[in-house]
């Protein structure tokens, strides 16, 4: 996944030079964005990393589904739901308290029987994201049934500032495709 703030300079004065609204200066949270990845092909995604607000490096955080072609929010997944989402696997992973698995398809009902199902699991539905074959949908058609993941954690418990870079690891995606 991308750091936005990183490889676009989104950070202070430098978020002019892409035409970003810079009110602030964006140094209260962290953000990993997720390249466009396709759903209209049975795709299953599982996105893994730490749960920043069970490591003390966050007060909130956030997982997103957003739609590709408009760059745009469609639904989130709070730090509150994902808590507890990893400890089936606590058999094999350490402080598996400490991490979260989410998954994202266009139909739950593919994970059935797995653990966490369907709690752990947003079905990105066609109103949420319109499928490759809308041609009448806004936005970029070349990126029609696709969402991009993104992650924020937000202000470092005592802090006014984002989480400590160094205690974050970078989000993973797991690709799997219905049979």
């Amino acid at each position: 996944m991308a750091d936005p703030v990183r490889k676009y300079g989104w950070t202070g004065p430098y978020c002019r030079k892409v035409n970003m609204d810079c009110l602030g200066d964006q140094q209260d949270a962290a953000y990993y964005l997720a390249p466009p990845l396709p759903l209209d092909s049975g795709q299953v995604y599982a996105v893994v990393d730490t749960l920043a607000t069970q490591t003390g490096n966050a007060t909130y955080a956030a997982l997103s589904v957003n739609n590709a072609s408009l760059l745009e929010g469609v639904t989130n997944v709070l730090d509150t739901t994902l808590k507890g989402s990893a400890d089936s696997y606590s058999g094999t992973v350490k402080h598996s308290g400490k991490f979260f698995v989410h998954y994202f398809t266009r139909n739950c009902a593919a994970l059935h029987g797995l653990a966490g199902w369907p709690e752990n699991c947003t079905q990105i539905t066609d109103q949420m994201l319109p499928p490759r074959s809308d041609t009448s949908a806004e936005g970029d058609p070349a990126l029609h049934g696709m969402f991009m993941a993104a992650l924020r954690d937000y202000i470092k418990p005592g802090t006014e500032q984002g989480p400590g870079s160094r205690k974050l690891l970078t989000p993973r995606i797991l690709t799997f495709t219905r049979p």
